[in-house]
């Protein structure tokens, strides 16, 4: 393991674990109990650097069970169709890059100075999963499969201007916004007997999806006369908030539609983006009103 920290705002962290035999732990001739009992390697990589109002980070992981390579099919278990059992993965690399809210229009008086703005990107290659494969039920093949979950990059941005009138109401409109890329898409394709399966095909795919709300709140001051003793009153404070939040269904031609499902011809949509890095598209339209007395 090696960790430096260079600067107060900048961090490396690196772990490596190699063995050159898998049954190097299991071995009758291994003297340490504590290596004995190691069934895991895991190595990773991380470096991360910090200023006043933004971030990034760079990161890589790899892990592997070397249990269940000892072990046969049979036991161990959870056999994936029956056949495979996943045993080691490479995560990465990832990076991620970040600005805190920050005020785009600067200091100032106006209405206009409290609007305000963050921002996240996170980016991925994928993960690359290894997988055991049954040759009977006390071998495994000599010989792996790969399962590969491929990357791509998501953006966030949220915006919010709050305004405070006649210094009674305060209103805060908020909108988030999020575009996503990938580079490998699902879709479905119909077979000679009719049955739909679904094929992984490459190209380029990208999803705008957003939603907002608005809350208005105030404060209520009042004045509970009560005598007890050199007590005459208790003061008290109320905060009644109202909030209304909306988010559109993407299935729906006028917020994509078509562009990130796939049209089957029927009532069912099949989405590009499923089980996919950035997630499955929303497609059902959301309202929520939110009332609440502090």
């Amino acid at each position: 393991n090696h960790n430096q920290q260079f600067d107060p705002t900048q961090r490396l962290a690196v772990k490596y674990e190699y063995v050159s035999n898998k049954d190097a732990y299991q071995s009758d001739q291994e003297v340490s109990l504590r290596n004995r009992l190691k069934q895991n390697l895991s190595s990773s990589f991380n470096y991360s650097k910090n200023w006043k109002t933004s971030s990034i980070s760079i990161g890589y992981n790899q892990f592997w069970d070397l249990s269940i390579e000892n072990k046969t099919p049979k036991v161990a278990g959870n056999l994936y169709e029956n056949r495979y059992k996943p045993y080691k993965y490479e995560d990465g690399p990832k990076f991620n890059f970040r600005i805190g809210s920050m005020k785009i229009f600067g200091l100032g008086d106006s209405w206009y100075n409290n609007v305000t703005s963050s921002y996240n990107m996170k980016a991925s290659i994928g993960r690359k999963d290894h997988w055991l494969i049954t040759e009977s039920d006390t071998t495994w093949f000599s010989h792996d499969t790969t399962k590969l979950k491929y990357g791509g990059i998501k953006h966030s941005s949220r915006l919010s201007a709050p305004q405070t009138f006649f210094r009674l109401f305060t209103i805060n409109p908020n909108i988030s916004l999020r575009e996503d890329w990938i580079f490998n898409y699902k879709i479905q394709e119909s077979e000679s007997n009719g049955d739909m399966v679904t094929v992984e095909k490459e190209g380029f795919k990208r999803r705008l999806t957003w939603d907002s709300s608005i809350s208005a709140k105030t404060k209520v001051y009042g004045l509970l006369p009560i005598t007890i003793g050199r007590l005459n009153a208790i003061r008290h404070v109320m905060t009644p908030s109202v909030s209304y939040n909306y988010q559109p269904d993407f299935s729906d031609p006028q917020f994509g539609g078509n562009l990130y499902f796939q049209n089957n011809n029927s009532s069912d949509r099949f989405d590009y983006f499923k089980e996919s890095y950035v997630g499955s598209t929303p497609h059902t339209e959301k309202k929520t009103y939110t009332l609440s007395l502090n």
